[in-house]
């Protein structure tokens, strides 16, 4: 697996991420060692994630992994800590960041799907209001224009 394969399946894992639980500005610099080694940065900034493919110098911290340990964790196979202590992973800078990444939650194409049918109710709903908010309004007019006419009816009498 090229550098770039391993970024663009980690964007992939993480595009439309739930990172609303990390608050303010994380920045972990993943170091993949052995087969397509490279940096890249995930970086969590307005409860957004976003992968980068370069290096990140005013990171929290930095983990020196390879990618089939990655992939294992992002695959849910293995978790940090196990991977921690089998050193598998090794950190440099504030562990706490690199643990609080298992916060963040790949919402899947299932909740995307989800998502995606409750807007489309919200928004029928929303239409249905309208046609009836107009309709009220449509026959409210309608019967103060008969009572103007009758008002005038009665004026001219």
């Amino acid at each position: 697996m090229t550098y770039q394969e391993i970024v663009d399946r980690v964007r992939e894992h993480y595009k439309d991420a739930d990172a609303e639980m990390i608050q303010g500005h994380l920045a972990v610099q993943f170091n993949i060692t052995g087969e397509g080694h490279g940096a890249f940065y995930l970086e969590v900034k307005d409860s957004r994630v976003s992968i980068q493919p370069y290096e990140y110098y005013s990171r929290n911290a930095a983990i020196n992994l390879s990618a089939t340990t990655l992939f294992k964790l992002l695959n849910k196979e293995t978790t940090l800590e196990e991977e921690l202590n089998h050193f598998h992973i090794t950190c440099e800078g504030d562990i706490g960041a690199v643990l609080v990444l298992k916060d963040i939650r790949p919402i899947t194409e299932a909740e995307v799907q989800r998502a995606a049918e409750e807007r489309q109710k919200a928004a029928e709903e929303a239409a249905r209001v309208k046609a009836e908010m107009n309709r009220i309004v449509a026959a409210e007019m309608m019967k103060a224009e008969a009572e103007v006419l009758e008002a005038v009816e009665n004026a001219e009498k």
